[in-house]
């Protein structure tokens, strides 16, 4: 509740003042790692009742001595390697992805080994967890910023490793998981190796059009992936082909999930802002504005009723004009204006999930739209 004081306080300060920009620019980080470390939580602390937050701050003490307790449990990374060697499964692998370079005798050749079995071992493909499509994303993307890392320090070049990553397709019963691996590193040394950028996202289409990924979701990933490493390059007519197969795919099918998708739409509008700056924002702030819109009416089509003020943020956001009502009248939104279809409550998850990456971005537009998201989530 402090934090989410401040960053309302933050972003009702005048605009004109340099500190209040600082102050909502830290707000808007601050919102955004909060959503990343609690998740949906963050968002049930709007329900919570005066009574239920005194039993929080009476039980303060013992939580905190819960938390210690829950992280003394946590394994570290020498533990994580043994529980894949003794147990190797879905999670023991998706968690050994995020700490797969680790130890001082580390090497290329050691990483890739352990990457060849995981590649076979983590089988998320029938999986409708968008926290767990997310984590295995975000594995993936660590897992090769590993294996990068390791290979500069042995001066193995970028289209070896890459060439490496390829011959992991002869162990996998399908694509999803070594074109995960493939999209990933091209996601990490993009725009160094331009070629391989086109290489992969050839080989992406490739493997949609004949239907060959076991999820179809995983295949939208890996070009979400890809399209964020076109973000680079000017012009980005590369970047807006990935939009128009993702939105597009979305939109047929409506009633899917379809989170890896969402997922990568998420990071596509997080990259273009991160790349965005004043001699290049005429090329940025339209595809922001576009993904962001975008996601705002997936948020607005999973509920019952339509609601304006949601709508009206969308249409705010994809023009870039704000009207004055726009921040009042997200404002006054109740929990009971925002029910959630029951058909569409994955997608919903999907969807929030999706903007706890894009966030940030809507200051890129105006801070009014960050104002006016905050109070909707």
């Amino acid at each position: 509740n402090t934090i989410r004081d401040v960053i309302s306080m933050g972003l009702k300060m005048k605009m004109t003042d340099d500190f209040s920009l600082s102050l909502v620019k830290l707000a808007a980080k601050i919102l955004h790692f909060e959503n990343d470390t609690l998740g949906p939580l963050l968002w049930n602390k709007r329900s919570l009742s005066i009574s239920a937050v005194a039993r929080e701050r009476n039980g303060t003490s013992m939580k905190k001595k819960q938390k210690a307790n829950v992280l003394a449990l946590l394994p570290n990374a020498e533990q994580l390697h043994d529980m894949y060697g003794e147990s190797p499964s879905s999670a023991t692998a998706m968690a050994l992805l995020y700490h797969i370079g680790s130890g001082d005798d580390s090497s290329f050749d050691r990483i890739l080994d352990l990457l060849s079995d995981i590649i076979c071992d983590i089988h998320v493909q029938g999986s409708t967890n968008p926290v767990q499509k997310a984590l295995n994303i975000a594995g993936w993307i660590e897992a090769m910023r590993q294996l990068n890392f390791v290979a500069s320090k042995e001066n193995i070049e970028g289209k070896d490793v890459y060439e490496k990553i390829l011959s992991l397709s002869d162990l996998a019963d399908s694509p999803d998981n070594y074109m995960m691996a493939m999209a990933s590193f091209a996601f990490v040394v993009q725009p160094d190796i331009p070629q391989l950028m086109e290489h992969v996202y050839g080989k992406v289409v490739n493997l949609l059009q004949s239907d060959s990924f076991a999820n179809k979701d995983d295949g939208y990933a890996c070009m979400g992936l890809i399209g964020a490493s076109f973000c680079n390059s000017v012009p980005l007519d590369s970047v807006d082909d990935v939009l128009n197969e993702l939105e597009s795919s979305l939109s047929k099918q409506a009633s899917r999930y379809f989170s890896g998708a969402l997922y990568a739409m998420g990071m596509i509008v997080q990259t273009l802002a991160n790349t965005c700056t004043a001699q290049n924002s005429a090329h940025m702030l339209p595809r922001i504005r576009r993904v962001l819109s975008f996601l705002v009416l997936e948020l607005s089509n999973c509920l019952e009723v339509q609601v304006s003020a949601i709508v009206g943020l969308a249409i705010c956001v994809r023009t870039g004009k704000v009207t004055t009502d726009l921040v009042e009248s997200c404002k006054g939104l109740r929990m009971e204006d925002m029910t959630v279809r029951d058909s569409a409550k994955h997608r919903c998850r999907s969807v929030c999930l999706c903007l706890s990456l894009a966030i940030p971005c809507f200051y890129n537009i105006h801070p009014d739209l960050l104002e006016g998201i905050y109070h909707i989530l």
